[in-house]
């Protein structure tokens, strides 16, 4: 059989994509090369081993049907709340959320049982505190699995009947996402990684705000000196939990969208901008550093700061407090620019 590789062959590429794309990596190679040998034996059959047209290869195809339902016959035809164009980033982001949710309670609850906080508190108070972490564990888990199908349902439903990648219901063939190239895709680990980063830093910030400051062994306890202001954290809680969950919603988008395109630029911009001015506001109108710190810790060390160059005593100054927000304002913009670049550079569809 011959077949000229244009048209045709670019229509046969774009449809093994669409549906691989919706499928776990593991079965993705042996998934294309089997649907790949059932066109070709497909399109055999319908040319008698002639040329191949662009018609030949439309009908295959529309007789295949839509990539997503293809595909979910590929897992199964199993379904769940969501449906099956988002099965499967759904799924796996839910089992990375709940995974790295039920990580993330554990080592707060072990850090509240372990640790006591520099005056006044005691044991006693980190024991209850720990036991408190643990129990509420199972309603922890329930949000998260709870606001994890929100966010996909609410994708799906701004979706409507467009995909994200551009595949509109009913099924058209000229609507088939392109390939895109190896440079304009985003790596499903990197998407992965940044939910589990997400996640635990979001976890231990909320439920765990003690773990960051300087740990030391007084009487046998494990002692810490907050780096953290934790006499308001009840009050700047909520905006944490809303920057976690803006940061999530950027990193399930990538997961779903896989490459750079106009949906990952402005969720991307839009979160970044979002979480910026959240940091600026809590840096601004909180006290959010721990404002006893050099002294709780000239106790701990047993040492006097006397240095005029240490940088301890600028601790808690709008100076530090205005650089900060610069550096992290910086890379809010690299991380713009960067998008906006992949973007318009590889942006085709």
């Amino acid at each position: 059989m011959y077949m000229k590789k244009s048209k045709e062959q670019d229509l046969i590429e774009r449809y093994l994509y669409d549906v691989i794309r919706r499928l776990p990596e593991s079965q993705r190679e042996d998934i294309k090369q089997e649907l790949s040998s059932l066109i070709d034996d497909m399109l055999s059959e319908r040319t008698k081993g002639g040329d191949v047209k662009e018609e030949d290869v439309k009908t295959v195809l529309l007789e295949l049907g839509k990539p997503s339902e293809l595909a979910m016959k590929y897992k199964g035809g199993q379904k769940v709340l969501i449906g099956e164009s988002f099965y499967e980033p759904y799924f796996l982001t839910l089992k990375i959320v709940l995974a790295c949710t039920g990580f993330g309670m554990l080592i707060a609850a072990f850090v509240s049982t372990m640790v006591v906080i520099f005056e006044p508190s005691e044991l006693t108070k980190g024991i209850t505190e720990g036991l408190e972490l643990f129990v509420e564990i199972p309603g922890v888990l329930l949000s998260a699995f709870a606001w994890v199908t929100i966010i996909f349902a609410i994708i799906e439903r701004i979706q409507g009947k467009r995909d994200l990648k551009g595949v509109t219901i009913p099924f058209d063939l000229d609507q088939l996402p392109k390939v895109p190239e190896k440079k304009a895709r985003i790596p499903r680990s990197e998407s992965v990684v940044g939910i589990i980063f997400t996640l635990i830093f979001g976890i231990l910030a909320c439920f765990a705000p003690q773990i960051l400051g300087v740990w030391y062994i007084q009487d046998e306890s494990t002692v810490v000196v907050p780096l953290l202001n934790l006499s308001i954290w009840d009050e700047i809680v909520a905006f944490i939990a809303l920057s976690v969950l803006l940061s999530l919603l950027d990193e399930i988008v990538k997961l779903i969208v896989g490459r750079y395109q106009i949906w990952v630029a402005i969720t991307t911009i839009t979160t970044e901008i979002l979480n910026l001015g959240i940091f600026a506001f809590l840096l601004t109108r909180f006290q959010i550093w721990n404002p006893d710190f050099v002294t709780q810790l000239e106790i701990a060390m047993n040492q006097k700061v006397t240095s005029s160059g240490d940088l301890l005593l600028y601790w808690n100054s709008a100076y530090v407090n205005r650089l900060i927000i610069f550096v992290v304002a910086v890379i809010c913009l690299i991380t713009c620019i960067k998008t906006i670049y992949h973007t318009v550079r590889y942006y085709a569809d």
